[in-house]
């Protein structure tokens, strides 16, 4: 099996640096601190009301959603900056034009600078589960939990990601691309909401609306935990009627939007920085 190339490059010269070390590090330190206060409030909280061992332990699934939130909260700022100079920044050293007329196909340059990104993360992603397990192991979660987990964080990596290579591609600084990445999750993440907040203040029905949040990543986690730790979906509570109510169907299908909107940055990055087209777009124009 051929290995993209560019995949293979940065995953190589990103090991073999000092900085990836101490980025981990800091990662680690960090859930470590997080780690120790989430602990302290517990058994601070449960000996102030004299709860007995056992409902301490149990206490320690909390963990799980705090550090994977922390998580998520680290992919979704550190992603699209890891990405969004991806081209960009190709282009600001002046190596692009080299780039794009090695033997790399367009998509095997978008989905190499994509990639190694993501592997990156992902790597973060598995040095925490240690630290989740305690959840596992003592709070009586099912470990099928983690796994699921895993899966999301992977395919918020990949949705991120491809936000930030699409800016990347368009853009000629990375300053701008950062900015407009985080411009374009703001739509997602807000955005989607405005519709079903004037149908509810203007007391109108606000059913429909409700499905635009398909493409909210922090309502597909707001649903994954709350059918993780409570079995039930919390849009339920919105709107009970159909296949809302089963917080399974509304991630599943919430996550294959997600997945299809990756899909489209990515194909729209890939036509972006391919010189045939831009050469045929620039010949047009020269005609007209």
């Amino acid at each position: 099996m051929r290995v993209n190339p560019i995949i293979k490059k940065d995953i190589k010269v990103e090991s073999r640096s000092k900085k990836f070390s101490l980025e981990i590090f800091a990662y680690e330190a960090t859930l470590l601190i997080i780690f120790l206060l989430v602990i302290k409030s517990i058994f601070s909280y449960t000996s102030y009301r004299s709860v007995s061992v056992g409902s301490q332990l149990q206490e320690l699934v909390s963990l799980f959603p705090i550090i994977s939130i922390t998580e998520i909260c680290i992919i979704g700022l550190v992603v699209p900056i890891m990405t969004a100079s991806s081209i960009s920044g190709e282009k600001e050293r002046q190596t692009f034009d080299i780039m794009i007329t090695t033997s790399i196909s367009p998509w095997s340059i978008i989905l190499g600078k994509l990639g190694s990104a993501v592997i990156k993360i992902m790597l973060f992603v598995i040095a925490s589960i240690p630290v989740m397990a305690i959840s596992f192991i003592m709070g009586g979660l099912n470990w099928s939990a983690l796994f699921y987990f895993v899966l999301a964080a992977l395919l918020f990596a990949v949705f991120s990601g491809s936000v930030g290579v699409f800016c990347s591609s368009i853009c000629r600084k990375s300053i701008a691309s950062i900015i407009l990445s985080y411009v374009i999750y703001g739509c997602f993440f807000g955005l989607t909401f405005v519709p079903m907040l004037i149908a509810v203040l203007s007391k109108g029905r606000y059913e429909t609306s409700v499905y635009l949040l398909l493409a909210n990543p922090v309502v597909f986690f707001e649903e994954f935990y709350t059918t993780i730790l409570y079995g039930e979906s919390g849009l339920g509570l919105i709107n009970g009627n159909g296949w809302i109510k089963s917080g399974t169907g509304w991630m599943t299908v919430s996550g294959i939007v997600i997945l299809l909107i990756a899909v489209f940055f990515i194909y729209t990055s890939t036509k972006k920085i391919n010189p045939m087209k831009s050469n045929v777009v620039q010949i047009k124009k020269k005609s007209e």
